[in-house]
């Protein structure tokens, strides 16, 4: 029996955001994985700011979804993607919402084509946003030309690394 999942895919709103690569996504549940399911791919998907809607069918009942693995190939001119979320509908209507916020690139944001994500807890609240200010010292060779990253910690756990553009 295939179980339907809706995945919504929202690419971020900056320059050279979007991307041609093939994308692949692992829905990872309370029960059992689905196994890496590759996207279909058209020109006209993941493009800057834009919201891409996918059907896609388990032949498994996951259950309740605890992760998201996400990723694409680095395939194709301009293979640099800005993630900024993912939305999967269940045929319930269950909703779970993986934020990203960042690259996935091999040169960009935190230097890697795929990531694991877990959703927000829509019943604690919503997504949270920081404004972090970095304040570089006044000395000879303070500054770096390398990534900077952050990691965030709280009471309900960790953001993971983030990378500070």
């Amino acid at each position: 029996m295939a179980v339907p999942y809706k995945v919504y895919i929202t690419t971020g709103d900056r320059a050279q955001a979007g991307t041609d690569s093939n994308i692949f996504i692992e829905l990872h549940g309370e029960n059992v994985s689905s196994g890496r399911i590759q996207l279909p791919g058209q020109k006209q998907n993941f493009e800057r700011g834009q919201t891409d809607e996918f059907t896609v069918n388990v032949n498994k009942q996951l259950g309740p979804l605890k992760r998201l693995t996400i990723g694409h190939d680095g395939k194709g001119l301009g293979s640099a993607w800005f993630l900024e979320k993912v939305l999967i509908v269940d045929q319930n209507q269950n909703k779970w919402t993986f934020p990203f916020h960042n690259w996935l690139d091999t040169q960009k944001g935190q230097n890697r084509c795929s990531v694991d994500l877990n959703p927000v807890d829509h019943q604690r609240g919503k997504l949270v946003t920081y404004k972090i200010t970095v304040v570089t010292g006044n000395v000879m060779h303070a500054g770096t030309d390398a990534r900077v990253k952050i990691c965030l910690f709280g009471e309900l756990g960790s953001s993971g690394d983030l990378a500070l553009d």
